[in-house]
C-alpha cells in the first residue's frame, strides 16, 4: 500500500476576501493540529501548460520585516532547490549573490524587526 501525507491550509478572510488568520497542519509534522502563521507560499507544477501556480498568502498584520524576511528566506531556498534538483550551481550561486546584495540592502535601510 501507498504511504500519504498530507498538508492542509485553512484560511480565514475578512469581508474582501483579504487572509485575517492563516493555519496549517502536515501529516509527518511533529505536532498535532493547526498551527498559525502569518504567511505561506505554495507553488504546483503543471506539467499540462508547462508553468507553475502560485498560491501566495499573508495576513494584513504581518509586519514588513518578517515579510522581507520570508521573502529573503524563500529566494534563497528557491536557489537550493535549483541547485539540488538540476545541479546548476552556477544560476544557483548568482541567486544567492541576490539575496546577498538584498539582505544588505534592508540592512543599510536599518530594518529591523520589533521585539514584543
Amino acid at each position: 500500500m501507498e504511504k500519504k501525507s498530507q498538508i492542509v491550509l485553512n484560511v480565514e478572510l475578512n469581508e474582501e476576501r483579504i487572509p485575517e488568520k492563516i493555519f496549517w497542519k502536515a501529516s509527518e509534522s511533529d505536532f498535532e493540529g493547526f498551527q498559525e502563521t502569518k504567511s505561506a507560499c505554495l507553488a504546483v507544477w503543471d506539467d499540462a501548460q508547462k508553468s507553475t501556480l502560485i498560491l501566495d498568502l499573508w495576513t494584513m498584520d504581518m509586519p514588513l520585516w518578517d515579510m522581507q524576511k520570508a521573502t529573503v528566506d524563500l529566494i534563497y531556498a528557491l536557489a537550493l532547490r535549483l541547485q539540488n534538483a538540476t545541479k546548476d550551481t552556477e544560476a544557483a550561486e548568482k541567486i544567492k549573490e541576490a539575496v546577498n546584495t538584498i539582505t544588505e540592502q534592508f540592512q543599510k535601510q536599518n530594518i529591523t524587526p520589533k521585539t514584543k
